[in-house]
Parts: C-alpha cells; structure tokens; sequence
C-alpha cells in the first residue's frame, strides 16, 4: 500500500477549510477568522448623484460590491424600480473606506419629479464583502431619499 506524500494532511487542511464552522474555520492549527461587515452613514440622504455609505470590514483583506435599487411611486401605476450602478471597492482589514453608489440620470429625474409630488422615495442597498477564500458577508441597507438641497 504506496502513500503519497502529504497526502493526508492535505487533505485534513482542505476539509477543514471546506468545513464552515459557526464563527471561525480553522486550517492547520490558525484560525481563520470569516468576514464580518458593518455598514456606516446617514439613513436619509438629500438625493443627488450618488448614495454615501461607509464600510469596515474584520479579518482579511476583502473585494466589496455594492448593488442597489431606486423604488419611485407613481401616481396611478405600480412603483417603478430602477438600478443603481454597482460600486467596488477593496477594503483592507479593520479599515473604514467611503464607498458611493452612482445613480443614474435617469433615475435621479424619476426620484425628483416624485420628491416634488411629495412621495417617499426609498433606496435599497445591497453590500457584499468576499475574501480570498471566498468566505462572505452580506449587509443591506434601506436609505430613505429627500429633495436635493438647493444653492447654499
């Protein structure tokens, strides 16, 4: 019975990486702490060109992704959704970073005639933190949007 080298031990190392324990997974002895993601900012914010949030993020070095959506009532239909433009980000461990969600033209025209009628306009964010090794964590955020501030 022939064993290949490091056979076995690779495979332990792959089972426990594999494995998702409750709060940490640990490989070879480390433990590896999962991504955990805390979200920042005002919950209502003057519309404009973009949606401002801040993000922190603990353990590994991790790629964030913001996608999100613009819920505008109409006056007789039901509300329209439009999309904002996705935002990334690479956010180094126990760092906060500003991350912006762009919204479009369009979508800004649509949410002013709306905030003029006197609608609420709600905007909802969807944050996605992964590290290297693919563990994730996902935090969504309910952004509620005024008229933009006139000249100052």
């Amino acid at each position: 019975m022939a064993r290949r080298k490091g056979g076995m031990t690779s495979r332990l190392i792959s089972a426990a990486i594999a494995s998702r324990l409750s709060r940490d997974e640990e490989a070879g002895g480390i433990t590896l702490p999962n991504v955990r993601l805390w979200l920042g900012g005002e919950r209502s914010q003057p519309l404009g060109d973009t949606i401002v949030l801040q993000v922190r993020s603990a353990g590994l070095p991790c790629d964030v992704i913001a996608t999100g959506e613009i819920t505008v009532p109409r006056r007789v239909r039901k509300p329209r959704t439009l999309h904002l433009r996705p935002a990334m980000l690479n956010l180094p461990p126990v760092r906060k970073a500003t991350l912006a969600v762009e919204i479009p033209p369009v979508a800004q025209r649509k949410a002013a005639r709306a905030l003029k009628r006197g609608e609420q306009v709600i905007a909802e964010i969807d944050v996605e933190a992964t590290d290297s090794r693919g563990s994730s964590a996902r935090v969504r955020r309910r952004v509620s949007l005024s008229p933009p501030r006139q000249g100052l």
